[in-house]
């Protein structure tokens, strides 16, 4: 009984492999980027949207290389996907400045907070629009690590 179990959590997992990996990979991205804001906000006399926008940035750009490299295998047209992925990562920015505009100058929560909050709906947006846009396949192949 518990081995059928185990069977069907293993399938699982595996059926979810891009999307786990995805989340590690943006995990370390995110957390980049929550770095660089707090080392920002304290250090830089910025705005806190226009460090948003740069530690945003980084993080995005570590994303890119770990799901190119290690998630998505992907080889070809990396200048483009990566223009792709950015373009994403914008959206994902601008979803973020929104946010991040009503927590902290409408509900005056702290920057800090605020951007803590906001990285987790971000993960699943920029996932499900990179899945789709950056990382799709042109011809009909499966991902050889998905079923």
């Amino acid at each position: 009984m518990h081995s059928n179990l185990l069977e069907r959590v293993v399938r699982e997992l595996i059926k979810r492999r891009t999307f786990i990996l995805y989340s590690i990979i943006g995990l370390s991205g995110a957390t980049i980027d929550y770095l660089a804001f707090i080392v920002m906000i304290k250090w830089l006399p910025l705005h806190y949207l226009i460090i948003n926008s740069i530690s945003t940035s980084l993080g995005v750009i570590n994303n890119f290389l770990l799901n190119a490299r290690f998630n998505f295998s992907v080889k070809d047209q990396l200048f483009r996907r990566f223009m792709l992925f950015y373009l994403v990562g914008l959206v994902g920015m601008a979803v973020a400045t929104g946010m991040l505009y009503l927590m902290v100058d409408l509900m005056s929560l702290s920057p800090q907070l605020s951007k803590l909050l906001v990285i987790f709906i971000i993960v699943v947006l920029q996932f499900n629009l990179n899945k789709r846009i950056s990382f799709a396949r042109r011809n009909t192949e499966p991902h050889p690590l998905e079923s």
